[in-house]
């Protein structure tokens, strides 16, 4: 869970940086990091009540989206976890569709 950086790819996004914004031809990387991603074989992430824990429901998955994607997520969660009607169809977010 705590995958090493890639100074090929910082140095890269740094040079991209520059040709840019020309301001920053003098900046230097301070420091760096790595973390892990939650994703799904098919990029979408997985949002439903797991039948056989019954009460738990989940949303995970993300891809880095949750900030973007967070709001329409949490309201598909609770209306799962409730047994509201759903804001969207949740089929393309079931757990067993793998």
């Amino acid at each position: 869970m705590d995958p090493p950086t890639s100074d090929k790819i910082n140095a890269e996004a740094l040079d991209n940086l520059r040709k840019g914004w020309p301001v920053f031809e003098q900046a230097e990387i301070a420091e760096a990091w790595a973390g892990t991603m939650d994703i799904t074989p098919n990029s979408n992430p997985v949002i439903d009540r797991i039948d056989a824990m019954p009460g738990l429901t989940i949303a995970t998955g993300m891809s880095g989206h949750g900030f973007g994607t967070g709001p329409a997520a949490g309201q598909l969660v609770a209306d799962l976890a409730t047994g509201a009607e759903t804001c969207v169809d949740p089929a393309p977010y079931r757990f067993l569709r793998f």
